[in-house]
């Protein structure tokens, strides 16, 4: 469905605060839970964890199946190809890219891990919706959100320990008023429980997989910074992905989206 980057699909404040925190798990699929234990008067355990994702189980297992059949099918497919002709395979086919040793690796380390930096920026650069989320000393990613009329606000953020998610808007939908952005209307709320949350809690950094590598780029061309570079930045890329070529003195912002249209 072509729509869906459009927005036409709706997702539950629990599903997308889900899947930012397995961009910070470096693409393994999170499972939450909402209790880990019941126990009686006297100490003794009387029910396991329940998931979040309970309510789910029926999707997540045809997901899960359909996952396994692929899966099976291919390895059967590939059996006895040399290195060579799979080297070749990968080339042509995105199924090799799949982590088939691992279920819950939904996405490649490497991928999740740019989402984050990129998703870092919104917080850390100086023109990011986000700002607010800045926590000193702590590394924090995110993504304000916002729909038209102002109807909803969202801030979905995360540290390596703790993912939390925002919405604030009404159960009828009807504007929430005029300028109530996800800056504004739902990053404070999220900024003032993080606070409270990492009291106690160790400063850590997201880790970086292998196959990673970084570049410092031009901001405005997104090639890689030369000594005329007005606007550097430290991007990470899958290795491989990195721009190779330099930013000219003359080369302008314009120069660069118009290639990369014509691409």
């Amino acid at each position: 469905d072509f729509t869906l980057v459009l927005g036409s699909s709706s997702v539950t404040l629990y599903e997308m605060t889900k899947v930012f925190g397995e961009f910070g798990r470096l693409g393994k699929r999170l499972r939450p839970v909402i209790i880990h234990r019941v126990e009686d008067h006297g100490g003794q355990k009387i029910a396991e964890a329940t998931s979040l994702d309970v309510r789910f189980n029926k999707e997540i297992s045809e997901i899960d199946k359909q996952f396994e059949d692929r899966r099976t099918a291919l390895l059967e497919k590939i059996k006895g190809l040399t290195p060579e002709q799979m080297a070749e395979e990968k080339k042509k086919r995105p199924d090799f890219n799949f982590y088939f040793d691992d279920k819950d690796q939904l996405i490649k380390p490497q991928t999740a891990y740019v989402m984050t930096t990129l998703l870092r920026g919104v917080v850390e650069d100086k023109n990011g919706t986000g700002g607010r989320a800045r926590m000193p000393g702590r590394e924090v990613a995110g993504k304000t959100g916002s729909t038209n009329g102002y109807y909803d606000a969202w801030f979905i953020g995360y540290t390596p320990q703790i993912v939390t998610g925002v919405w604030v808007g009404f159960d009828k939908e009807r504007s929430i008023g005029k300028g109530e952005v996800g800056g504004r209307a739902a990053l404070p709320i999220w900024a003032d429980y993080m606070k409270a949350a990492h009291e106690g809690l160790p400063q850590m950094t997201f880790p970086v997989p292998e196959g990673i590598v970084f570049a410092s780029i031009d901001g405005d061309t997104g090639r890689l910074a030369s000594a005329a570079t007005k606007n550097a930045v430290r991007q990470a890329f899958s290795e491989g992905t990195e721009p190779t070529a330099a930013s000219s003195k003359s080369e302008e912002a314009t120069d660069f989206l118009k290639e990369d249209l014509s691409n």
